[in-house]
C-alpha cells in the first residue's frame, strides 16, 4: 500500500546509510550511552551496522499485523489512520537514532543524555495526542484491565493518559539539562502511573 513508503523509504535508507559508511567505521562502535551521556558499551561495527534497522523492521511488522490477531480487531478500523501515524513514528525515531549512533560512530561528540531525552520527548507529545483516536483495543493505548473491561473507561483512560504523557514530553528536555536522573525517571514513572489510577478510580464509579 502506498501509505506504507514512507516507513519503508525510512527503512531502505537506514539501510543504506550504513552501508556507505561501513569502510568507515572503526572495528568497534558505540551502541550504549549511560544516563550520564557517557558510552559505556561498544559493538562489532558489523551488528552496529544491522541494529537500528533491524529493530526498525522488527517493530514495524510486529506493530503492523499484531492488530490482526486482536479480539476486538474490528476496532482498528476506525483507528487505522491514528494507528499508522503511531508506527510511522516508532519508524522515524529509530532512524534519527540510527543517524546519531553512527554520527558518534564516526568520533563525534554527542550528548546522549540530552538528545535521547528530547527525541524520547517528542515522542511522548506525539502519543499523547495520538493516544485518545484510539478506539479499544488489546495492544496500543493504556490498556488497563477496567479500560479493556468499559469503553466509557477507556476512553477516559485514554484523554488522561494522553495529557500525562504531553506533558512528561515536554518536560523531559529541560529536566534533562537542568535536573537530575531520578526527576527523569520519577516524572516517566508518574506518567506510567497516572493511567492507571484514573482507569481504576473512573471504573470504580459506574
Amino acid at each position: 500500500m502506498k501509505k506504507e513508503l514512507p516507513a519503508w523509504i525510512l527503512i531502505l535508507l537506514s539501510f543504506g546509510l550504513n552501508l556507505y559508511l561501513y569502510p568507515r567505521l572503526p572495528a568497534r562502535v558505540p551502541t550504549h550511552w549511560n544516563f550520564e551521556g557517557t558510552i559505556d558499551a561498544y559493538s562489532p561495527k558489523l551488528y552496529a551496522s544491522l541494529l537500528m534497522p533491524s529493530i526498525m523492521i522488527i517493530i514495524y511488522l510486529l506493530i503492523t499485523f499484531l492488530p490482526k490477531y486482536d479480539p476486538k480487531g474490528n476496532k482498528f478500523i476506525n483507528s487505522e489512520k491514528t494507528y499508522f501515524y503511531i508506527r510511522l513514528a516508532f519508524v522515524v525515531f529509530f532512524a534519527i537514532m540510527n543517524v546519531i549512533m553512527m554520527y558518534a560512530s564516526l568520533g563525534n561528540e554527542v550528548r546522549m543524555n540530552v538528545v535521547m531525552p528530547a527525541l524520547i520527548g517528542i515522542l511522548f507529545v506525539l502519543i499523547g495526542i495520538w493516544m485518545p483516536k484510539m478506539e479499544q483495543n488489546y495492544f496500543v493505548g493504556f490498556r488497563t484491565p477496567w479500560a479493556l473491561e468499559n469503553e466509557i473507561v477507556w476512553k477516559k483512560t485514554q484523554r488522561a493518559g494522553g495529557i500525562a504523557f504531553i506533558i512528561c514530553g515536554v518536560c523531559m528536555l529541560p529536566i534533562s539539562i537542568w535536573g537530575s536522573v531520578w526527576m527523569l525517571l520519577t516524572i516517566i514513572f508518574a506518567t506510567i502511573l497516572i493511567p492507571f489510577v484514573y482507569s481504576y478510580l473512573e471504573y470504580k464509579k459506574l
